[in-house]
């Protein structure tokens, strides 16, 4: 072949090379998202890739724009020009990848409003990017990134004459794809999530202000008078809300039938008053408080993205849970083991009127290790609750308690394992052993306990939900209620987060009345027929509506508002004008303690005796039993090195009562040169002698002992093993660390630790 082939061939190939590179690239990004968004949601409604479709039209246009930046930058003359159209394209490139990302691990878009709330407490964000990611990954993405950006600005101008070719053919091909994208029309519940991530953010139907005649309107609608009267009891016990971050239906096997990760927690719901039928008013916290400390049924503001601020237009309201208690004579208690500065929630709890507000920077946290949002494991803000609790006062207390060991990324505060179940399976474990606590001291016999969810994990809806909930598979969260003051049982009325406020006012005074419609929790009143609302943060611009069996979507925008998936024809200008004075008008959530209205009367207080938890064989933590005898010969080559993060040095550790203890170190077989894959932990209680032998250890990669015993073989000899909570009781314990059988088993030495006996706390004096 003669030198002018190669040379031609080269050329060809320096040519073609970019352009696959772009169009490789951009195939892969389309992949991942019909990976995690058209294709499932395809076979979600059966349709056999219709979503594939029109997801590639809705990403066309944003991909031949980024193709056609990329081209002109081959064919402009000026370097400028080519750095600024090439960054251009790669920004394109970096917002698709980040909203695919966002998508994958929260269920919802990227999108400017989020970006504007959040992005104000950068340093936070970014701590727990770090968290959630790890630094090697971060570190690395912006590494490649920064490389990315200087080669832009280091290649200079690059004229090919195939550019010239492609910019003409994009110039006509992208209008064209526009055309078509918007010109087809495509209604679907999923639309959402199928649009494209810069026409999704330029939807405006949830900043679309009202008219001036409809605020009118809707202003002498709400001061045309009441709507909902509950019944009171002039009660004043102590009240402790227990909000249990992103805790769900599909995690618990008494609210859904699905997973069983909260058995403990769905022993307690049955004792008490439980709600198969709750809903939450959003899908993240900050929604959550404002439904459940304001009363506000949906929390949907009507502000510009780039106007937004953290809790926007829910800032000193009038009426609020710890405000209408305080009027009352209640001392009011917030406690989070939380950064408080996210979100500038500390700010916002006070300006609803608590007044004591406590966080992740609170004394009795000092020295502890922290994961998500600076936050210590939940057994310390459970410990710092119950010291709360015992001390004596003058005022009735309203303490409400919000734990955060449950957010996303679902990392286990001891053990450190990224596992969902895993986490749901500690919370379980530490919340119900604090509820049990309140249950032991007698404070629940006269005092009442609401333990409900903020919202639904942050996580793709699954098929067996949806089928299960339908339109509500979102919002459906857990709930249920602990008081001698309250009746047992199953109730099955359709509940909203908003219903707390109004319920507690009536309980603690002669009654209670808010304009919308609203249910009594603790059963005194009748229900009456309603709608319940909830407005999802993966799609602004809509609110859900469920209306006893009917559902239905109110597409927002302003006074031109429309009802998708028909409830019945007469009901859409009443749901509309719901919808709206919901969004409109803070004095519709109102509550106005005092007015008692008739009812049975309520029960007297009576003890509230729980019955013990027993776990099921098959839910024993790898089936503990009981055994005989220590193993026979011990060697060095394995350690217990921690028991909830604390070193096995000194002292012996005494351990709160309130999860499974976790167990860590390492674990080898020198004579097999393995990782001892039989090994188990063997547990005795020293006064008593009894014993109980482990199996099933959690093995993680230990290259320490690898470095420190020079031997490969030991990669993976690091153990973590949890001892069931319902094995013990108060005392010392010894622990042993064992592998083989008769002959062949070794051991290494005993460490010991205390388990404290469960403190009593004493019932505030009223």
């Amino acid at each position: 072949m003669r030198s002018s082939e190669y040379s031609s061939i080269l050329r060809f190939v320096s040519a073609t090379i970019p352009w696959m590179s772009i169009l490789a690239v951009a195939a892969v990004l389309f992949g991942l998202r019909a990976t995690l968004v058209s294709i499932p949601l395809s076979e979600e409604i059966s349709c056999d890739g219709c979503l594939v479709t029109l997801q590639l039209m809705e990403d066309l246009p944003l991909v031949l724009l980024a193709l056609w930046a990329y081209a002109l930058s081959r064919f402009v003359g000026t370097r400028a020009w080519v750095v600024l159209l090439r960054l251009f394209a790669l920004a394109i490139a970096i917002v698709y990848l980040l909203d695919v990302a966002i998508y994958r691990n929260f269920f919802v878009r990227l999108d400017l409003r989020d970006v504007v709330v959040y992005g104000q407490q950068f340093d936070v964000v970014w701590r727990q990017l770090l968290h959630a990611a790890g630094r090697p990954v971060v570190y690395g993405a912006g590494a490649m990134l920064a490389a990315i950006v200087l080669g832009c600005v280091l290649i200079g101008p690059a004229r090919n004459v195939a550019a010239k070719r492609v910019v003409v053919v994009l110039t006509v091909a992208l209008p064209v794809a526009q055309t078509v994208r918007v010109m087809v029309p495509y209604e679907s519940p999923s639309i959402w999530a199928i649009r494209n991530v810069i026409a999704h953010n330029m939807t405006e139907g949830a900043s679309t202000a009202y008219s001036d005649d409809m605020r009118a309107q809707i202003e002498r609608q709400v001061a045309g008078g009441p709507a909902s009267c509950l019944a009171g009891s002039a009660r004043r016990p102590n009240i402790v809300v227990l909000i249990a971050e992103s805790w769900s239906t599909y995690h618990s096997r008494l609210f859904s039938g699905l997973n069983d990760w909260t058995p403990r927690l769905d022993d307690l719901a049955r004792q008490g008053r439980y709600y198969p039928n709750f809903h939450a008013g959003g899908s993240n916290t900050n929604a959550g408080l404002v439904s459940l400390l304001l009363g506000r049924p949906i929390y949907s503001p009507i502000k510009a993205p780039l106007q937004l601020g953290p809790f926007e237009g829910a800032w000193s309201p009038d009426s609020s849970l710890p405000r209408i208690l305080g009027i009352l004579g209640y001392e009011t208690v917030f406690m989070t083991n939380g950064n408080l500065a996210f979100s500038d929630k500390g700010k916002w709890l006070a300006s609803i009127g608590f007044s004591d507000i406590s966080g992740h920077d609170a004394p009795e946290y000092e020295g502890l290790p922290r994961l998500a949002f600076d936050a210590p494991a939940d057994d310390h803000l459970y410990r710092k609750a119950l010291a709360m609790l015992q001390r004596d006062g003058d005022k009735p207390r309203l303490l409400v308690v919000e734990n955060v060991s449950t957010h996303h990324p679902y990392v286990h505060p001891y053990t450190l394992e990224s596992s969902e179940k895993a986490v749901f399976d500690y919370m379980d474990q530490s919340m119900s052993e604090f509820v049990r606590r309140l249950a032991q001291s007698g404070f629940l016999d006269e005092n009442v306990l609401v333990v409900v969810s903020d919202h639904r994990a942050m996580t793709l809806l699954t098929g067996a939900e949806q089928r299960m909930f339908g339109m509500a598979a979102g919002a459906r969260i857990p709930a249920f209620v602990l008081s001698g003051l309250v009746p047992a049982g199953r109730d099955d009325t359709p509940f909203h987060q908003a219903d707390l406020l109004p319920s507690l006012a009536a309980l603690v005074s002669d009654g209670a009345c808010t304009p919308r419609r609203t249910a009594d929790l603790f059963g005194f009143t009748p229900p009456s027929a309603r709608c319940l609302f909830h407005a999802p943060m993966s799609d602004w611009n809509s609110v859900h509506a469920y209306c006893g069996r009917a559902q239905a979507r109110i597409r927002l925008k302003g006074d031109d508002s429309r009802v998708e998936w028909v409830v019945g024809r007469d009901a859409q200008a009443d749901l509309l004008m719901e919808t709206a004075m919901r969004r409109l008008s803070t004095k519709y959530s109102d509550v106005s303690p005092g007015t008692r209205r008739s009812a049975t009367a309520a029960p007297p207080a009576a003890p509230l005796v729980l019955r013990p938890w027993t776990p099921d064989a098959a839910r024993a933590h790898g089936g503990a039993t009981a055994v005989d005898a220590l193993p026979s010969r011990r060697h060095r080559e394995c350690n217990i090195e921690f028991i909830n993060g604390r070193p096995m040095e000194g002292a012996i550790p005494e351990l709160d009562p309130f999860a499974d203890p976790v167990v860590a170190g390492w674990v080898s077989d020198p004579k097999a040169k393995t990782s001892a894959p039989d090994a188990r932990l063997l547990l005795r209680e020293r006064s008593t002698g009894r014993l109980w032998r482990l199996p099933a250890l959690q093995r993680s990669p230990r290259p320490d002992v690898v470095d420190a015993r020079n031997a490969p073989w030991l990669s993976d000899s690091g153990f973590l093993a949890r001892v069931p909570r319902e094995l013990l009781t108060a005392g010392e314990y010894a622990l042993t660390l064992a592998h083989g059988d008769g002959a062949h088993a070794a051991a290494c030495g005993e460490v010991a630790f205390r388990l404290l006996a469960p403190a009593r706390p004493a019932a505030v004096v009223e």
